[in-house]
């Protein structure tokens, strides 16, 4: 189950994430506008903040509302370290470029070598 929506979080004292609402309303927009804060503690809230989204909202709901949202870079960094969302590809593709790049660079050193060991035994 996800984050006990209607206990209190620390999020409800993080007044400067939400500098353009009613700081009396804090506590409503982060159970009201789930989504929203979600996405806007991703985008200016610091690590701890981040760690208690996950655990306010749940890992499953915030890593859902992410995957379907448009997000500034540091948030889709964030959203991919903690959560490993990547709904744009950009990182797992680059991991799995660099995978193929070191197989191929490894296959060419191996192949490479076998033709040095072949050469060397020729007379």
């Amino acid at each position: 189950m996800a984050g006990n929506m209607a206990s209190k979080t620390p999020l409800d004292k993080r007044k400067a994430l939400f500098w353009d609402i009613n700081p009396e309303r804090v506590g409503v927009a982060l159970r009201e506008n789930d989504d929203w804060a979600i996405v806007r503690i991703f985008e200016y809230g610091n690590i701890t903040d981040i760690f208690n989204a996950i655990e306010f909202y749940g890992p499953e709901k915030t890593a859902s509302v992410l995957n379907r949202e448009k997000l500034r870079p540091t948030a889709r960094v964030m959203a991919y370290l903690f959560l490993n969302v990547d709904p744009e590809h950009r990182y797992l593709s680059s991991r799995a470029t660099i995978e193929h790049a070191m197989i191929d660079a490894a296959r060419e050193f191996i192949a490479s070598r076998n033709q040095e060991q072949e050469n060397s035994k020729k007379p």
